[in-house]
């Protein structure tokens, strides 16, 4: 599964106001969104650029927001399942 990255100044309320949190994991949080049809998962890690040294913040900066795409949802929950911390709520952004 291959990600679409976006840069580091996207904003995703915009991009994505529908998105919910799903969980976080130390340096970042991650997202369920649907967008033509496909069940997305958007992991957005800048969080973390706080914890690096300056050149290695410029090297990564556009590689810690990513968007995966899912043909559903079941897909989708099932390769979050493999990848990412338990769930912690299904509310709304924030």
């Amino acid at each position: 599964m291959r990600p679409e990255y976006l840069k580091r100044d996207v904003d995703l309320t915009a991009l994505f106001p529908a998105a919910v949190t799903v969980g976080g994991f130390e340096g970042g949080e991650y997202f369920f969104a649907a967008q033509d049809g496909a069940a997305l998962l958007i992991v957005d890690a800048r969080t973390f650029l706080g914890l690096l040294d300056d050149d290695d913040a410029e090297d990564m900066a556009d590689e810690l927001v990513s968007v995966y795409r899912f043909g559903s949802e079941a897909e989708r929950d099932a390769y979050v399942r493999g990848h990412f911390p338990a769930r912690k709520n299904r509310g709304g952004r924030g």
